[in-house]
């Protein structure tokens, strides 16, 4: 069930090097650096999932003072499923749709990060703020004629399933059938959003504990 555009899972930590110690102690698998996102203020590291997917451990980079993302990351006291972001070709078809079904004012903005021997790699990205759906609702993220990331990392683990539970199911599957995505839904009293991955050491559930706020801008 990952054949669907997943790109990838954000898990978001207040430190970086404790969030990849701590995901490789869960996996068996060390992430892998990435880089930053000086308009963010933020650096990751990365892990492959399988396909053209994979798991981005994000946090506050102590070398870029402030940023949007940041300021919110600096907030956490552990890491937490953050968000996750599908992969969409002309992005700018998808703002006044998605308006009308979340009641999001949205718009495409451009992003880039160093990348360690690559250099600066960028993409477009359309952020979805202020709507009742938090993080059930992916982002969605166009590379562009960039360099894909899982290029240049080793697959050692495997994105199975996402699961999306809701209290309002209906107006869900809609907004997921009109972008395409293939997950197991089902309804619940507390929205809640799932992953299930194959790892060296066994299957590993990654969940939203609550729904986090998402709305962010790059002001």
């Amino acid at each position: 069930m990952t054949g669907n555009g997943i790109d990838h899972i954000i898990w978001a930590c207040p430190d970086l090097e404790s969030g990849i110690d701590q995901f490789e102690e869960m996996s068996g698998v060390r992430a892998v650096a990435g880089g930053k996102h000086p308009k963010l203020g933020t650096h990751n590291a990365l892990m492959h999932l399988g396909n053209r997917s994979y798991l981005e451990i994000v946090a506050p980079d102590p070398d870029h003072d402030g940023g949007p993302w940041s300021r919110s990351l600096q907030q956490l006291t552990k890491p937490v499923l953050l968000h996750w972001v599908i992969a969409r070709s002309k992005l700018g078809d998808y703002t006044k749709g998605l308006s009308g079904l979340i009641g999001s004012d949205n718009e495409v903005s451009s992003i880039a990060r160093h990348h360690p021997t690559l250099g600066e790699l960028s993409w477009e990205i359309l952020l979805l703020p202020q709507h009742d759906y938090g993080c059930l609702v992916p982002f969605l993220i166009d590379w562009g004629d960039s360099t894909h990331p899982t290029e240049l990392l080793e697959q050692q683990c495997t994105l199975r399933n996402v699961r999306i539970s809701t209290p309002d199911l209906p107006n869900m599957m809609k907004v997921a059938s009109w972008l395409g995505i293939d997950a197991e839904f089902a309804e619940a009293s507390k929205p809640k959003l799932e992953f299930q991955i194959d790892t060296p050491k066994g299957e590993l559930g990654l969940a939203t504990p609550e729904l986090l706020p998402v709305g962010v801008t790059f002001e």
